[in-house]
């Protein structure tokens, strides 16, 4: 029993056993008392989705990406129509066409398709690209207000809330009203 005990002892990484020395010396040392701690620090936090939904900045980024998405899909509603339409004529001109002229009419389509195909995924390669452009810059702008906000009240820690982070937070403690309203303020002035 004492011998097994021993190679496990031994099995240990070092590592392993110098995080056990430091922990049992921190634990026992007197430099650690909770009359020497220092006093603990507020941490605020800002809802971002919040912020992207509900300011004016937020809501003209959206906007405008809702814009653009719209013209790029009629962009591609005409581009379906058209390949529709190419293969209707080859459906209604197959007994008339040579099979020659048919089989360069059906490539004819499924090139057409693919470069359909690959005009969709550019499209929305860009239109993930806009979003992300658009989301960046109303982050900017809202933690650029935030800093303000910091320097004015004197907030030392303002994090995101993210609700795989934050489990919770005592409504004093968001300031995301008053970043909304300095936002909005900044927007309009």
């Amino acid at each position: 029993m004492i011998s097994s005990r021993l190679e496990q002892r031994r099995n240990l990484p070092v590592w392993s056993i110098a995080k056990r020395i430091f922990c049992a010396c921190l634990a026992y040392s007197p430099a650690f008392t909770a009359a020497e701690m220092p006093a603990a620090t507020a941490v605020y936090v800002v809802d971002m989705q919040r912020v992207l939904s509900e300011s004016i900045t937020g809501k003209a980024a959206q906007n405008n990406f809702k814009a653009e998405v719209q013209k790029r899909q009629l962009k591609m509603e005409q581009a379906q129509q058209e390949l529709a339409k190419l293969q209707q004529e080859i459906q209604g001109q197959s007994a008339l066409l040579s099979s020659q002229a048919l089989q360069e009419k059906k490539e004819r389509l499924t090139q057409r398709g693919r470069e359909a195909e690959r005009e969709m995924a550019d499209m929305r390669e860009e239109l993930t690209r806009l979003n992300d452009q658009q989301i960046r810059k109303v982050i900017a702008e809202t933690e650029a207000v935030i800093k303000k906000l910091s320097d004015k009240n004197g907030y030392q820690f303002v994090i995101s809330k993210d609700e795989s982070f934050v489990v919770f937070v005592d409504h004093k403690y968001d300031i995301t009203d008053d970043v909304l309203k300095a936002l909005d303020a900044k927007t309009l002035g």
